[in-house]
């Protein structure tokens, strides 16, 4: 089996980036107070090194990953590595994502493989310390129209449900009929939404189908005995709120330098969750009310009920970090650009709950190019990275690569500019007001030549209609609705054709580039 052909694509090159990602990862002094580690290998390092001072029950967590997989069989890499974070010398590297009909974007296998080989990175460099790669499901949201679609050669496929609440939750009746739809997806998918009760628990099956050879965890933060972990940091969040404040404060910093936010957070970042609710928790009063139910809480029953059932409680985005953190050894999370976003926010609400904030790691970022489209790249002269270009200057590149003869009057222009700057000069000396006059007929010759210059522009491309065609076509399946490929096509798109595609990948990228790795067939 064959690796990938790399072609790397600077990630600032591809203008697919904010502004704050893009220093984040150039070290820009402005944004260095929002993180702890730099992520790279010493970055790493550092955390494994600070890492132990935040202790985790390893004992609580690795009973309930040995629940949570109860009714799956393991292989022998995943029982290794959840058997491994019982040792204080075992660290995680974690990334999440929302629980997607079909995996959802292409994108949610670069994240993990992410993790794959940076702890493999890690353990070839200390081979007295063992590193688990860890993927987080992200089963307590409760945005179905976020999760319950895919797409797949182009087409987008939607799993239609009324159901409520948080979607690990949900049932999967229904998600096959969608899948049956689908010329060649496979069985064992279709199966894994069969025989699973609920949407997590079909999401563990997946993911552990695709990763179970590369030793990948599969948690499931909606776990009361993992909560019951968090439920010091629930009840000072409820009696406290001490997020707010000092993420606002972060909030007027970012702002003040020209970044946008990506999350606002509450006065309180908890939901309360219930058979098919999950909604928030605000203080109104002396009561905590739930917003939308019936619910409502004296503070001292609050207390209870979180003692009782820390189940019902579920941290919204800005909290859902500092949850991953406690319970987890984690010393980094790695996540897209929106992600690390929001994540630079929340320096200061890890610290206000003691809690360790791991390096910030960007997943890697990459593409599929199909030999059939490379070789009609070739045969138009076109570079992968020139399809980053907008439609114009693209086609002005496939055109003038197209042609024997660029296409341009500007040596004509200059002549004619210089002639109406010789008639001014005369045009001033018989009468200077005049001047005005001749520049005003000067800029009305440089117009038509521009013009001309269009129309003959114009016509080139007529004659090479053709070319333009099949590039912008292979441009629209590498950059669909201008946005990179791994966040539209799910991985079936490319598996129904490579059954090998995920250790191709996993062979040919690198995850400490910070490049877009097109991924070229040969």
């Amino acid at each position: 089996m064959s690796s990938f052909s790399v072609e790397k694509i600077g990630l600032q090159n591809s203008q697919q980036f904010s502004k704050l990602f893009i220093d984040y990862l150039a070290q820009q002094e402005q944004v260095q107070s929002l993180y702890a580690f730099y992520p790279d290998m010493e970055g790493l390092e550092a955390a494994v090194e600070k890492r132990s001072a935040h202790p985790i029950n390893r004992k609580v967590l690795v009973e309930r990953l040995h629940a949570q997989y109860m009714d799956l069989p393991l292989s022998e890499k995943v029982q290794k590595n959840i058997d491994l974070l019982a040792n204080d010398n075992a660290f995680t590297i974690t990334t999440g994502h929302q629980l997607c009909l079909g995996t959802g974007p292409l994108y949610l296998i670069l994240k993990t493989l992410s993790c794959v080989k940076l702890c493999e990175a890690l353990k070839a460099k200390h081979a007295d310390k063992e590193f688990v790669p860890v993927f987080w499901m992200a089963s307590e949201d409760h945005d179905a129209e976020e999760i319950n679609h895919f797409y797949v050669f182009g087409k987008k496929y939607t799993w239609e449900t009324t159901q409520t609440g948080a979607v690990g939750r949900f049932t999967t009746s229904g998600i096959v009929e969608v899948l049956d739809t689908i010329k060649d997806i496979p069985d064992w998918l279709k199966e894994a939404y069969q025989s699973s009760s609920t949407l997590a628990e079909a999401t563990r099956k997946i993911m552990h189908h695709l990763f179970a050879d590369y030793g990948v965890v599969v948690i499931d933060g909606d776990d009361g005995d993992l909560k019951k972990e968090f439920s010091g940091i629930i009840e000072k969040e409820l009696f406290g709120q001490s997020a707010v404040g000092v993420m606002n404060q972060t909030n007027t910093f970012i702002e003040g330098k020209g970044y946008s936010i990506q999350v606002n957070p509450r006065d309180i970042n908890l939901f309360y969750v219930k058979d098919s609710i999950r909604e928030r928790i605000e203080k109104q009063g002396e009561r905590f009310v739930v917003l939308h139910t019936a619910f409502s809480f004296s503070s001292e029953e609050i207390k209870k009920e979180l003692a009782e059932h820390p189940d019902r409680f579920s941290p919204n985005v800005v909290l859902r970090p500092v949850y991953e953190s406690t319970i987890l050894p984690d010393i980094a999370y790695v996540g897209g650009p929106g992600e690390i976003a929001y994540w630079l926010q929340l320096k200061e609400v890890f610290n206000v709950y003691n809690t360790f904030l791991p390096v910030i790691f960007p997943r890697m970022f990459s593409g599929i190019v199909t030999k059939q489209q490379y070789s009609k790249l070739e045969k138009g002269n076109v570079k992968l990275a020139e399809l980053f270009l907008g439609e114009f200057d693209l086609k002005q590149v496939i055109v003038s690569r197209s042609t024997q003869k660029e296409i341009s009057i500007e040596t004509q222009a200059n002549e004619i500019e210089k002639s109406f700057d010789a008639i001014a000069f005369i045009a001033t000396a018989v009468d200077g007001s005049l001047q005005t006059w001749a520049q005003a007929e000067k800029a009305k010759a440089l117009k038509q030549i521009e013009d001309i210059e269009k129309k003959l522009r114009k016509a080139e491309e007529r004659k090479h209609e053709d070319a333009i065609k099949s590039v912008l076509g292979i441009r629209d399946k590498i950059l669909p609705n201008g946005k990179l490929q791994e966040r539209q096509e799910s991985v079936f798109t490319f598996l129904v054709n490579d059954e090998h595609l995920i250790q191709k990948l996993y062979h040919s990228l690198d995850p400490c580039t910070f490049h877009i790795q097109m991924c070229c067939y040969e």
